[in-house]
This record gives structure tokens, sequence and C-alpha cells, in this order.
């Protein structure tokens, strides 16, 4: 899951410094494939548990992708301050990097 999850923020790291936008559906599908393989976490309830939370929050993280980008697209170049969406964005990422660094930890290598 964490592997998965670090292909995808390289492939994203990539796409953008080639000027590339990496679509909403990269990101549903990231996701997607994160609840997948929390799902397959079956004899561990703690571990099980945080891998959902970290899934549910990649989930919230594409969801709110667009609304971003539409905030983005209707502001003014000369608005400095940023969208509304971001300060939630940073929530969330925030909450799933302490969650991917607790699960890293619990992992059984």
């Amino acid at each position: 899951m964490i592997d998965y999850n670090n292909e995808f923020n390289e492939d994203v790291r990539e796409r953008t410094d080639e000027q590339v936008e990496t679509s909403v559906d990269d990101y549903k599908r990231w996701a997607s494939r994160l609840q997948e393989l929390a799902d397959q976490i079956k004899d561990d309830a703690a571990l099980a548990e945080r891998a959902d939370e970290l899934a549910d929050l990649a989930g919230q993280t594409s969801a709110l992708i667009p609304r971003y980008r539409a905030e983005s697209s209707a502001m003014s170049p000369l608005d400095p301050s940023p969208p509304a969406s971001v300060s939630e964005y940073s929530r969330i990422g925030e909450k799933f990097q302490r969650n991917l660094v607790a699960l890293d930890q619990a992992c059984p290598i």
C-alpha cells in the first residue's frame, strides 16, 4: 500500500515536472487502489483500521481535486489569496501524511 502510494506520488511529480496535469480519474484510481489494498488486510484489526483511514483520506483528496481546480480557474490571476479549498486540502493532506507514517511504522516487514 505504501509502495503503491509512493509510486503514484512519483508519477505525479514527473507529470508536474513535465507540466502535465494529473487527471481527476488518475486520482480516483489511486484512491480506489488504496481502498482495494486496505481491504486485503484481514489479520490485524489495528493495521486494517489505519489502512482504511488512509484509503478514506485518499478518497477525500480525489473528491476535492475538481473543486480546487474549479476555484483556481475562476480566480483572478491578480488575487494573491489561495482558493478556499486549499485549507481543506491541507487538513486532509496533513492527516494523510500522519496516517501514512503511522501505517509505515506499524507494518510488518
